[in-house]
């Protein structure tokens, strides 16, 4: 099951949870995240390229998601990188609340990150 990172970049706990969402492994205790990368050509070349791959898709299983609900709030976890168009390309999640006594309050947040300095690939 894929999400819409586009409208909103958080998943409440409650809809997460949801087996008809197809999110969460409960005999696991896992839940996976997958986000499609598509680079478009850019007008002007500032990054280093590799022209062979211009997609990928970055997944991501946090195994004993019960744990981590229960970390530090901000606490996250990282994927591995993926180069896309010689870019550097993660995932990170971590877990937010408002009120920390209640599960429906918390909030599972995503966001793919690309950082070209990462490895000194802006071209000036």
């Amino acid at each position: 099951m894929r999400h819409n990172a586009i409208k909103t970049n958080l998943l409440a706990f409650q809809e997460l949870l949801d087996p008809s969402k197809g999110f969460y492994n409960e005999k696991e205790d896992k839940v996976k995240l997958a986000i499609d990368v598509i680079i478009e050509e850019p007008k002007e070349e500032k990054f280093i390229s590799d022209p062979n791959k211009s997609n990928g898709t970055l997944s991501m299983e946090i195994e004993k998601l019960s744990e981590f609900a229960r970390e530090i709030i901000w606490s996250n976890r990282k994927t591995e990188t993926l180069y896309i168009k010689g870019m550097p390309w993660k995932i990170l999640a971590n877990i937010q609340t408002k009120n920390e006594s209640t599960d429906n309050e918390k909030w599972l947040g995503f966001a793919l990150l690309c950082d070209a300095s990462e490895k000194g690939l802006l071209i000036k």
